[in-house]
């Protein structure tokens, strides 16, 4: 290129790549203390329940805020039923689906009780497009403790019917 022999070119360049850094570097950090601000905020509403319903219904809201989801459900394991059930609901009724169980393993939401790992999808490249769902995006995520998975989050829906994608889990 015709910029590299000139005079002061690398100096040039190194001072645009430290200055690029520090801005990459200041955005990180407050990024950083908006997230400690909002687990704080988070642990302190969630140190004020009492009610499984009240913490469930609190986590629900809060996942769902912060990836920006309409709808969402939380299954958490019955060990009499030694299944998942849908114990509560974002954007819906929870009387449409507390029917339901999921078996550790059967389906997406007992594969992620199974494995204790997050999954994002989309069900129109899996070929079951869903008519209830305004968008074909998911996320599912474990809730544990330790090594022991103790529920499953489902959210859809995202706002501006973008689809969810690996960034999502570290917001």
């Amino acid at each position: 290129s015709a910029w590299i022999g000139r005079p002061h070119f690398e100096h040039l360049f190194e001072r645009i790549q430290w200055s690029l850094g520090q801005v990459a570097s200041r955005e990180r950090l407050e990024h950083d203390a908006k997230l400690h601000r909002r687990f704080y905020a988070f642990t302190r509403r969630l140190a004020r329940l009492e009610g499984k319903q009240e913490i469930e219904a609190l986590i629900l809201r809060t996942l769902a805020s912060q990836v920006g989801a309409a709808t969402g459900a939380i299954a958490t394991y019955c060990p009499a039923e030694r299944a998942l059930a849908i114990t509560a609901t974002l954007g819906y009724p929870v009387s449409l689906v507390e029917h339901l169980r999921f078996g550790s393993g059967e389906g997406l939401i007992g594969g992620v009780y199974a494995s204790g790992r997050p999954v994002i999808g989309d069900s129109a490249t899996a070929g079951s497009g869903r008519l209830r769902y305004r968008t074909d995006s998911y996320m599912l995520l474990p809730i544990r403790a330790g090594d022991q998975t103790l529920a499953v989050v489902a959210l859809t829906d995202r706002f501006y019917e973008q689809s969810f994608d690996a960034r999502d889990f570290s917001t």
